[in-house]
């Protein structure tokens, strides 16, 4: 309801909610895969610049604040539980 105007839902197949891609059965599927995509292509940008980074503290500390937060933003709510999405 809208300002006292009932509204219709409308059915969707995919949306996409602070960043978190659900479908109408709410599998998360898509959104394991794009996650996954978007994490190693940083782990690949990450690795190409950074190869000759002389620390290895120094390394881990671009993989924790760039990858690892790709991977844990949202897992509350995707949260992959099937074996070929971990």
């Amino acid at each position: 309801e809208q300002g006292g105007v009932k509204m219709p839902l409308t059915e969707v197949e995919k949306s996409m909610n602070y960043s978190i891609l659900i479908d109408s059965k709410l599998i998360f599927s898509d959104n394991v895969f794009q996650t996954s995509r978007k994490a190693n292509r940083m782990a690949g940008l990450l690795k190409r610049n950074f190869k000759n980074a002389p620390i290895a503290a120094f390394s881990l500390f671009f993989y924790k604040s760039m990858v690892r937060s790709i991977l844990e933003y949202g897992v509350v709510v995707w949260y992959p539980f099937r074996k070929y999405q971990i």
